[in-house]
């Protein structure tokens, strides 16, 4: 199995499936003389953000670089939408951006949407980040997230009620999908892809469910 491309001082937990392929995010320092020790400070200034990818079939791990203006940014996520794999980039007053990837070229990104504003959940430092595309209508469905910044003030006080909503792109609309045990704060939006196949065997399956599963 091969090495990790770089040091990374952080690597989600969920990985995304996509043509035979995992994905994470990661961030790693831009220069590892910024640290003492073996202390990693969160969020740090000198921390970039990139996605660690392995190739189930070659067993390699590699790296993709983010757009340039999302590299030095920590409140992003991955996803995968139509079989693509994208990120998503809330770092901004409110409206949530949507980057896809186009192949194995560096910096080959593209721009798909921006999601706009959802006044309820301003308040809350609330965002929208997408799960997967409704096949049959083209609708997205979006989860909210607590932004990453935001999350420490809410250590003493009740945390926001988790959220699904449907968002039409045609006529820029919202409504909320209501899902007995969404709300948990303990539980967490999935996609399930049906299949008896490794995923090193499928190339752009994207026939996609909603899961919800809770700790409680």
């Amino acid at each position: 199995m091969g090495k990790l491309p770089k040091q990374f001082t952080r690597i989600s937990l969920k990985a995304f499936s996509v043509n035979g392929a995992l994905y994470w995010r990661g961030v790693y320092p831009a220069n590892m003389n910024s640290y003492e020790g073996d202390i990693f400070p969160f969020n740090s200034d000198y921390d970039l953000s990139s996605i660690l990818c392995f190739d189930l079939v070659n067993r390699k791990f590699s790296m993709i670089v983010p757009p340039d203006e999302l590299c030095k940014k920590h409140n992003i996520d991955i996803c995968v939408l139509g079989g693509r794999l994208c990120m998503a980039n809330y770092d901004h007053d409110c409206h949530t951006d949507i980057w896809a990837w186009q192949g194995n070229k560096e910096g080959n990104w593209i721009k798909l949407m921006t999601i706009p504003c959802l006044s309820e959940l301003k308040p809350h430092n609330q965002y929208l980040v997408p799960v997967f595309f409704m096949v049959n209508n083209g609708e997205l469905l979006l989860k909210t997230i607590l932004k990453q910044d935001r999350r420490v003030l809410f250590e003493n006080f009740p945390l926001p009620e988790n959220k699904l909503f449907v968002y039409n792109q045609k006529q820029k609309t919202f409504r909320e999908l209501k899902i007995q045990y969404a709300q948990l704060l303990s539980s967490e939006v999935i996609r399930y892809t049906k299949s008896l196949v490794s995923p090193a065997c499928v190339a752009g399956n994207d026939n996609e469910r909603l899961g919800i599963y809770s700790f409680c």
